[in-house]
């Protein structure tokens, strides 16, 4: 602890926010200690998450504590007072500046950090027993505790989880677990630029307003970066619990995702919190705006509605699904869920221009970042693409279904390696 966070000005100390000192770290001896690590840039919801587990009886009696590791690219006037200013908000410990450059680099090395807040927890002997519980913090909150990773895969292999009850709670979006309660129809959906067709959605659904009694609509747009963080604290677990992606509650949340990030955005049918239909915003869009032809006063609108779109909606030729970069353990191979060829490989990057720089990241093997496209070609190709990102480890890589040649003229025209996720797709050939 006092080799990573303390300089040596800082006599082997940490600051207590709560009052306002400093203190040895020898307050950590013995301790389970929760690393919190993240930029400067830290939400608030999940300190206010955080703040909450901090401040229940059966973590301050446990001999738990929780250190803030802040790690910022560049040192400043300008980050010194936000570091400061975000540290008042904490009731717990924090380094007694920035962590140093050095110090920042072992943890993006060691523990995959890649801006992205995440919670290394460290037991009593100072062994790591979770290199990311932020995920089922978010989730389950305290009922995550003691935050182990048996905790997690006990927690996601609960009898009758619900993803969508997951994804979607009153934290993020108000009354919506009374929803859940009263079983009533509710439409979710989101796309990150695509107005027009949201636009079109919520005219139809107007249309039809007379026709399907209580319901309740959700756009994630005022919402969108808290959501996709549930969602894909979702992965997350899902993966650190099983790397099974046959499962049927796994298809669900890739698709989820996919048509969000590669297709335009997304649209959920549910009853309650029972899903009925999930799938790409421009197809719901598509059936909706035919209604006239299939809305039945009296009958169920969800019924009715995924009937007419099993009946007009066609399939692509090509099924894909995409997994963000924060999930670590993913299979060297998969095959397709849909026709059980073996998933092809390629490369792709993404930025989303956030506030500050994006540092280099080499992924390790442990993080097993990787991504896959299925089709009847796979095996040649998919080893020659990982063989081209072996041999470039600056490049933080994200997979994508995009194919052998496109990927190669995709990475050259790469500038800088941003954040990694993973895609994979499947050919239909």
């Amino acid at each position: 602890m006092a080799a990573l966070f303390c300089t040596k000005n800082d006599f082997s100390t940490v600051y207590q926010c709560c009052k306002r000192t400093t203190v040895t770290v020898e307050k950590f001896k013995d301790k389970n200690v929760m690393l919190l690590i993240s930029d400067l840039n830290l939400s608030v919801e999940d300190l206010g998450t955080l703040t909450s587990i901090y401040s229940e009886c059966n973590f301050q009696c446990s001999k738990y504590k929780i250190m803030w590791v802040p790690i910022v690219e560049e040192h400043n006037e300008v980050m010194q007072k936000k570091f400061l200013d975000r540290r008042s908000e904490m009731r717990w410990y924090t380094s007694n500046s920035m962590v140093s450059k050095p110090a920042a680099k072992f943890i993006r090395k060691k523990w995959q950090f890649r801006q992205q807040t995440k919670v290394v927890v460290l037991n009593k002997q100072g062994k790591v027993v979770n290199m990311d519980a932020m995920a089922m913090i978010r989730l389950w909150g305290k009922e995550a505790f003691p935050f182990t990773m048996s905790k997690g895969k006990e927690l996601w292999n609960r009898q009758g989880i619900n993803w969508l009850k997951l994804v979607v709670n009153n934290m993020v979006f108000p009354d919506v677990e009374q929803s859940f309660e009263r079983e009533e129809l509710i439409f979710l959906y989101g796309s990150a630029d695509d107005l027009q067709t949201v636009q079109k959605i919520e005219k139809y659904l107007s249309e039809i307003n007379g026709y399907i009694g209580s319901y309740k609509v959700i756009n994630i747009s005022t919402k969108r970066e808290q959501f996709l963080t549930r969602l894909e604290s979702c992965l997350s677990l899902k993966m650190q619990a099983s790397s099974d992606v046959y499962d049927s509650l796994a298809q669900e949340l890739l698709e989820l995702y996919t048509s969000y990030k590669q297709f335009g955005g997304f649209a959920v049918i549910a009853r309650g919190s029972r899903v009925v239909v999930n799938t790409r915003l421009r197809d719901f869009e598509t059936v909706l705006s035919q209604h006239q032809m299939w809305v039945i006063p009296a009958q169920p609108f969800e019924a009715i509605f995924k009937k007419y779109y099993d009946e007009v909606v066609r399939k692509p030729r090509c099924h894909h699904f995409y997994i963000p970069g924060v999930v670590g353990s993913i299979p060297e191979c998969i095959k397709c869920a849909k026709c059980s060829r073996y998933m092809k490989t390629a490369v792709s990057f993404e930025c989303c221009h956030s506030d500050e720089p994006m540092m280099p990241f080499c992924p390790t093997s442990s993080l097993g970042t990787h991504g896959f496209r299925d089709s009847g070609v796979v095996a040649t190709e998919s080893s020659t693409c990982r063989n081209a990102v072996a041999a470039t480890p600056e490049l933080a890589t994200y997979w994508s279904a995009i194919t052998a040649s496109e990927s190669a003229t995709y990475r050259s025209s790469v500038a800088a390696p941003p954040e990694p996720a993973a895609y994979w797709g499947a050919s239909g050939v």
